[in-house]
């Protein structure tokens, strides 16, 4: 390493912010919801069935709507297989979930960014919100 480059590479870095609009959440848990993700996961209906939302939404778009519009909603998800919790989804989640995805899944975060998200991208940020990490796929 050279000494310019020692000395770049001491200089810290810089921490930008960036908003994500709402409608692009509930855009990646809708991806994930009906597809993406369906070989892992599992939403008992029943875990919010007293959930009362001002408009009707599609089963894939209440759970991100109620967790974006209420701090204290959450809703468990569990194994496929085995029907044991694996996390939950709430706003802080999601929050994470996308500081996550940033951090360690940049190509899926520059594709949420651009627009060109799919079905993976999807799946890794619904598991980064529920788990912390991709586990599955």
């Amino acid at each position: 390493m050279t000494t310019s480059e020692k000395r770049i590479s001491e200089i810290p870095a810089v921490n930008v912010s960036i908003e994500i609009p709402a409608q692009r959440i509930i855009d990646l848990f809708v991806g994930a919801i009906e597809g993406g993700s369906n070989y892992w996961y599992l939403i008992d209906r029943n875990d919010y069935a007293d959930l009362k939302l001002e408009k009707k939404f599609a089963f894939s778009e209440t759970i991100p709507y109620a967790c974006l519009s209420n701090p204290d909603f959450k809703v468990p998800v569990r194994d496929l297989e085995t029907n044991k919790v694996l996390g939950e989804v709430t706003r802080e989640k999601i929050a994470t979930g996308l500081y996550l995805m940033a951090k360690d899944h940049p190509r899926h975060f520059s594709d949420l960014i651009g627009g060109t998200d799919d079905a993976s991208t999807a799946d890794v940020f619904f598991q980064l919100v529920v788990m912390g990490k991709v586990v599955f796929g």
